[in-house]
This record gives structure tokens, C-alpha cells and sequence, in this order.
């Protein structure tokens, strides 16, 4: 606590994020916080499990964009726990309803989430995407 008293608590889900969080994903970190809260409150199980999702693109919610904190965290936590295509589909409406055009790094986060969606109905586990080298000139 006092560590956390003179340095903060950092910024969680913004461009500069480290620690725990940058390494796993935001989908896979919420996912691994759910299984760790069933199982220190006794239920154990861990269904409902989030295929992880690992592609190499920019997927945040710049302060830019929505400025209040706690409504950034809200965002994140909407697309992570929608269970529809549809469903992110509304809240993207919504986001450009109230917000305007959706930069790049938000519209990739939701893309992200329906790559999820499409994952979870094929009961899929995971989808890893690489950027493949070109071959050098001969």
C-alpha cells in the first residue's frame, strides 16, 4: 500500500500500459481476474472461458477520444463482456452517436471483441496472427 501511496497506480488500460496487463491482454487479464475471483469465492468453475486472442494491432481508448477515466474503463469492459456481434455493433453506433468517428485504436478494440464473439461460437481457444517476414532480395 504504501508502494502504491508514492508511486500511484499507473494507467491501467491507457497507451503507455505495463506490467501484467501489456503482456496478456486486456480480454485475457479480465478473463484471468473473473477465473481467480470464482475460485477464491468457492465456485471453482471456469466457464465461460475467453479465447485468447493475440494479433499485433493498436486496440485502446485514447483519453482523446473519452476523457473521463472511469468511462474509458467502462468501454473496455462493455466490448469484453459482449456476447453478440450485435451487440458490439450497437455499442458501436452509440460510440459514434455520442462521440463522433471512432479513431482507429477503438475501432480495432472492437474488431477485437468480435473476433472473440466468432471465436467463442466456433468454441475455439485461441487465434494467434504473425506478421510474416518478407524474403530479402536476392
Amino acid at each position: 500500500m504504501r508502494d502504491l501511496e508514492i508511486r500511484g497506480a499507473g494507467e491501467l488500460l491507457g497507451e503507455e500500459q505495463s506490467g501484467h496487463i501489456a503482456a496478456v491482454g486486456f480480454e485475457m487479464y479480465l478473463s484471468m481476474l473473473e477465473g481467480g475471483h470464482r475460485r477464491t469465492a468457492g465456485s471453482g468453475r471456469e466457464d465461460g472461458k475467453v479465447p485468447r486472442v493475440e494479433v499485433g494491432i493498436d486496440a485502446h481508448v485514447p483519453a482523446a477520444f473519452i476523457g473521463y477515466e472511469a468511462a474509458r474503463v467502462d468501454l473496455h469492459r462493455r466490448i469484453a463482456s459482449a456476447e453478440s456481434l450485435e451487440e458490439l455493433a450497437d455499442l458501436r453506433a452509440e460510440l459514434t452517436d455520442r462521440f463522433g468517428e471512432i479513431p482507429k485504436p477503438v475501432d480495432n478494440l472492437i474488431f477485437l471483441g468480435e473476433v472473440r464473439v466468432t471465436l467463442q461460437t466456433l468454441d475455439a481457444d485461441a487465434l494467434s496472427v504473425r506478421q510474416s517476414r518478407s524474403p530479402s532480395p536476392a
